[in-house]
């Protein structure tokens, strides 16, 4: 096989791996939660699709000298071969990535829904008059930083007073599967609490219930003062459309 032949076998394959590659990085963004925000998952798409497009145009190339070489493999054999290799590299590609992926708990089928509520310091004004926009967040955490995050809906206009505190409800989708869980709201300027949720990566039907206010200090420790922040949550099934 001459060289114009072996050059439009890396053309194809090059085509053939641009397609795949963005296929898989679509896909690997989604199990990995890579963040939609200024179009990252985007630029990461577009970026592998390249990168992929160049590579397999290079080992198509590289397939096509190989087998000319060896002068026995004609065009439609030698481009087969390369399709072939884009097709095993993209599912080795797609399983690693869905091994090492995020997957979001679900139970019966449904995707799960994180509800919380963040109880005010003793003192603190009513959450219906703070000046600002409510702000809500579900993160990862991963040596001390946060590794992916998403908005939750924080409702200051739902909030009560029990005992002398506000208490402010807010509800995230469940979207991480990771037990390093970190959540935050404010209002304005205003802090409503930072808090590790301590749940297991697949949370059972036990947490269903609402849990005892946290933090609960370790045994020994001062009891939490109610001067801080506090909260509690339970995880509940997505409603069935």
């Amino acid at each position: 096989m001459n060289w114009p032949l072996s050059i439009l076998v890396g053309f194809l394959s090059g085509i053939a791996g641009l397609f795949s590659a963005g296929w898989v990085a679509s896909l690997h963004g989604g199990w990995h939660q890579i963040s939609t925000r200024e179009g990252n998952l985007g630029y990461f798409i577009v970026l592998m699709a390249l990168l992929g497009g160049i590579a397999f145009f290079i080992a198509g190339l590289v397939i096509a000298r190989i087998l000319a070489a060896g002068g026995e493999a004609g065009f439609v054999k030698t481009l087969g071969l390369a399709l072939a290799f884009v097709v095993v590299i993209a599912g080795a590609a797609m399983g690693l990535s869905r091994v090492t992926a995020d997957i979001p708990p679900t139970r019966d089928g449904r995707d799960l829904i994180l509800e919380v509520e963040f109880r005010l310091p003793e003192g603190a004004a009513s959450p219906k008059e703070m000046a600002g926009d409510p702000r809500c967040e579900l993160g990862v955490v991963a040596g001390g930083l946060r590794r992916s995050s998403q908005w939750g809906k924080l409702r200051p206009d739902q909030a009560r007073e029990e005992e002398g505190r506000w208490i402010v409800p807010a509800t995230f989708d469940l979207y991480t599967s990771s037990p390093d869980r970190i959540i935050d709201a404010s209002i304005g300027e205003v802090d409503l609490g930072k808090f590790m949720v301590p749940m297991p990566s697949r949370p059972g039907a036990e947490f269903e219930t609402w849990s005892p206010w946290k933090p609960q200090p370790r045994e020994g420790d001062p009891v939490w003062p109610p001067t801080k922040p506090s909260f509690r949550f339970r995880v509940v099934k997505q409603p069935k459309p």
